[in-house]
């Protein structure tokens, strides 16, 4: 196992040759209309269609979308991980029926809602309300994000209730911003990669951060909210969403919009009574609760791992590696694209060019496996060793040496893509026993999840970094050989940790570039046009 320059440079132009002409369009004046069209050429024909705009999208297409995002995160989840402080497979199982409760919860409040379940990132839902379109709809928009929030606590609660009949509780934080986005996919089968790129659903995120419980608005969502002209109740609402950090669905001071945007919504207790009819009927890709958790290890090397054979009954649990890398500077990079469609059509391509070669080094050169992209991030796993079991210690020189492959590769992108040298790459990673296994939804929309304490630690260790800087966890660092740990001498983090410093076990200047020192007469900067816009 080992990354190579000519390898990875080889890949990197097979990806730059397959990766399509990408075809920008507007959501509602030429995305939908397509869509809706081609829907009932398929049912006229008998034949199947996903009735679900954006989420099969090709990896030639991206579509611009106005839209209010909508970030959903469990505050407390990773109590359910724990059993007296530590990680067991009674308390992962516990963990992973919590979730699966509130996946199956998110989907069906978010339909009711008429909104857009883009994914889920562990104990985080991204959604979209995209109707009623329109810039003079926007306010309406936002109040469906609310409503969406407050319905999906008060499901959670009644289902955990109804279902578990426990101490499982949902504490939830919200956060909601809106604007134009760019929807893409690059997903298959079982891998589904929907995501939406852009200033509104990064900022959306960044609000669901933090450990306090309430609904968080953007400005920009704000004062959408606060535009809705409603005389009567002009006075009262202008003072309820003053009241921050926290919004709440109030009867007495609830504007006639706010009531308009939940008239065609099912109520809790209606919700609730349609989810036990759907699993007392069995009506097929209804995910039933509780689940049965059974764990083995898998196999070496991860990865062999096919998420479609993945079900509560049969999930993973092993020792491993859980590895995040984030394209540092990207929401900027595509906020400006969005000023030219070429541009939008360049800035989709690069990513798609990046993330499949960051795959490629996790899974080719490495034996881990991508567990799934987060918007601009990948996220995947690592484990080394005999059979079923992991060897700790070489794990984590593995992989140590695979974040040294990803810089490399990106830097080798950076001289090759147009505009990529103005992105960076932030990397962190940690070891611990984590469980990986699909749930909610039957089929492809079921979520792929590798839900550990390591897996949270790796994602924070990432946003501590910047575009050069790679950060390793608590746990690998102790364990890590006396030469990694000279890697990560200050503050466990190292600055251009590429691959030849990383196998070599040796810090990399922090004035040099983040790319392979390797030469090659055929690496060279791209022209200012770049190789996209000659196709």
């Amino acid at each position: 196992m080992g990354w190579n320059f000519d390898t990875a440079r080889r890949r990197i132009d097979e990806l730059m040759n397959s990766v399509p002409e990408v075809k920008t369009e507007g959501f509602a004046e030429e995305y939908l209309p397509r869509f809706h069209m081609l829907a009932e050429s398929a049912r006229s024909k008998g034949l199947h269609f996903d009735s679900k705009p954006l989420f099969s999208l090709q990896n030639s297409e991206a579509v611009i979308v106005d839209g209010v995002h909508v970030y959903a995160k469990l505050v407390n989840y990773d109590d359910y991980r724990l059993s007296e402080g530590t990680e067991t497979e009674k308390s992962h199982a516990r963990a992973l029926n919590f979730l699966h409760i509130h996946y199956s919860a998110c989907d069906r409040v978010v339909e009711n809602c008429g909104a857009q379940r883009v994914d889920f990132h562990d104990g985080r839902m991204h959604a979209v309300v995209i109707e009623p379109l329109g810039a003079n709809n926007e306010g309406i928009r936002v109040a469906k994000a609310i409503l969406l929030a407050e319905q999906l606590k008060s499901l959670s609660a009644s289902a955990v209730q109804r279902f578990r009949d426990n101490d499982f509780g949902s504490d939830y934080r919200f956060g909601i911003d809106t604007g134009v986005c760019v929807a893409t996919n690059n997903g298959i089968r079982a891998e589904q990669e929907p995501l939406f790129l852009g200033s509104a659903a990064n900022h959306a995120a960044k609000l669901a951060e933090g450990n306090q419980t309430g609904i968080y608005l953007s400005d920009r969502a704000e004062a959408a909210l606060k535009q809705i002209s409603i005389s009567s109740t002009r006075n009262q609402f202008e003072k309820f969403v003053d009241e921050r950090p926290t919004y709440r669905l109030d009867e007495n001071a609830l504007p006639e919009v706010m009531r308009a945007a939940s008239s065609s919504t099912f109520g809790v207790d209606d919700l609730l009574e349609n989810w036990q009819s759907d699993i007392r009927s069995g009506v097929s890709g209804v995910a039933s609760s509780p689940a049965e958790f059974v764990f083995h290890a898998h196999s070496l090397p991860l990865r062999n791992i096919d998420y479609q054979d993945l079900m509560p009954s049969n999930s993973i649990r092993m020792g491993m590696i859980s590895i995040f890398g984030d394209l540092d500077g990207y929401t900027k990079y595509i906020d400006g694209a969005m000023t030219n469609r070429q541009k939008i059509s360049n800035a989709v391509r690069n990513l798609h060019v990046i993330r499949g070669e960051w795959a490629n080094v996790i899974q080719k050169d490495f034996a881990g496996r991508k567990v799934r992209f987060i918007g601009d991030c990948i996220h995947g796993v690592l484990a080394d060793g005999e059979g079923t079991t992991t060897d700790k210690a070489e794990t984590i020189r593995q992989a140590v040496h695979c974040a040294g492959g990803l810089r490399s590769s990106f830097g080798i992108c950076q001289g090759l893509l147009p505009d990529a040298h103005q992105l960076g790459l932030a990397i962190g990673f940690e070891f611990g026993p984590t469980p990986i296994t699909r749930l909610g939804i039957r089929g492809e929309r079921s979520v792929r999840v590798a839900s550990s304490i390591a897996r949270t630690i790796s994602e924070a260790e990432q946003q501590r970094c910047n575009g050069v800087e790679t950060a390793i966890g608590p746990v690998a660092f102790e364990a890590a050989s006396q030469a990694a740990r000279a890697l990560f001498s200050v503050d466990k983090k190292s600055a251009n940790l590429d691959y030849d410093s990383a196998y070599l076990g040796a810090p990399a200047a922090v004035s040099a570039p983040a790319i392979s020192t390797k030469s090659d007469s055929s690496f060279r900067a791209h022209s200012e046009d770049g190789p996209w816009s000659r196709q």
